[in-house]
């Protein structure tokens, strides 16, 4: 009986220095795609601290002011928005890779949340999914798309659409003119 403990006690040292030896190899350089593939800066023309108008004459008060970053070694686009009238939210964006588009999570400080996703199209990135009313009694999940188009000087064109019978009609959410600070 001492014998055959013994035999499994070696046995199991051995297995554990030869996983030790194999954890031991050389690791793999990597390289990081979000700087080496054109997809994932496909949207850093939104990158910026913004001054946010409701028309592109800046005839309205302003609505708020939006800062976009980019973050985890140019992987994430973190949006921190902060409304004139209070309102405040944040957005998580990134280009999925196994999924070929681009995603944003936003939440906002009343609860709302929009989960969009989508890609360029015709020089505009088109983002479509659900936003999600916390507060609402009813059709609180209603269909959400999202278009930023850049314009001249590093303005950025925001415009959101809802539809509440599934997308075959949209209505105007927001429309915002992303003018940079130093303009």
């Amino acid at each position: 009986m001492k014998v055959i403990i013994q035999l499994l006690m070696f046995s199991s040292l051995m297995t554990f220095h030869r996983v030790e030896a194999e954890d031991m190899q050389e690791p793999v350089k990597e390289i990081n795609t979000c700087f080496s593939d054109a997809k994932y800066q496909q949207f850093d023309f939104w990158l910026g601290q913004f001054d946010v108008f409701t028309d592109i004459d800046k005839n309205t008060p302003m609505a708020g002011k939006n800062s976009i970053t980019k973050q985890q070694k140019g992987c994430l686009i973190i949006e921190n928005w902060k409304g004139s009238q209070g309102s405040t939210g944040t957005s998580m964006n990134y280009f999925d890779g196994t999924k070929d588009k681009w995603v944003q999570h936003w939440v906002s400080a009343d609860g709302t949340t929009i989960n969009i996703e989508g890609n360029i199209i015709d020089g505009s990135m088109v983002l479509v999914g659900k936003i999600y009313y916390v507060n609402a009694k009813t059709n609180n999940i209603r269909d959400f798309k999202g278009t930023w188009t850049p314009l001249k000087s590093g303005v950025v064109r925001q415009f959101f659409e809802e539809s509440i019978d599934s997308g075959k009609t949209w209505y105007a959410w927001f429309e915002g003119f992303y003018f940079p600070q130093s303009i």
